[in-house]
């Protein structure tokens, strides 16, 4: 099992087996007052072995305060991934995606959290959290901006595109 995508995001769902994801990398959050709720979704896409299928899996999510290490809440299921549609390729991967809520959770207190998710008891990622009062939600400032490619147009005469 391989964890292909884990973020804290604006909101996300399942639809048809496909995870729609909006506004990744959500990692700081402000709040009016405490206690608080996240206005967020933690949102990740598991791609099972083609041993793992059929079988139950113990899967957990976890939100905890880092400053103590309680854990302010969690989820664990049992997972049964299937063994896909039938008519595709059976050599194509089978993907487990969800969409979990973090309004679920209680905050009591400004503060580092973590989320974390754990397959079978082997902890697979952990995302960092920042809680405070009376900031604006979103990422780090200052994160890293990954350009957008310029688009040119491309001949296959051979010429200048331009031309």
């Amino acid at each position: 099992m391989k964890l292909l995508v884990a973020t804290v995001c604006d909101a996300a769902t399942v639809r048809e087996g496909l995870l729609h994801i909006l506004g990744a990398g959500v990692n700081r959050f402000g709040v009016s007052q405490f206690p608080a709720q996240l206005a967020a979704t933690f949102a990740f896409q598991l791609e099972f072995e083609r041993s793992e299928l059929g079988a139950e899996h113990e899967l957990a999510v976890e939100l905890a305060d880092k400053s103590d290490g309680r854990i302010i809440g969690g989820i664990n299921m049992r997972v049964r991934p299937g063994q896909g549609d039938p008519s595709w390729d059976p050599e194509l991967p089978v993907y487990g995606p969800s969409a979990l809520p973090l309004s679920m959770f209680v905050i009591e207190r400004a503060g580092l959290y973590e989320i974390a998710i754990t397959f079978e008891g082997k902890r697979l990622a952990a995302i960092p959290l920042t809680v405070k009062e009376g900031i604006v939600s979103g990422a780090t400032p200052k994160s890293v901006v990954v350009g957008v490619p310029e688009a040119r147009a491309v001949s296959t005469s051979g010429g200048d595109p331009a031309t």
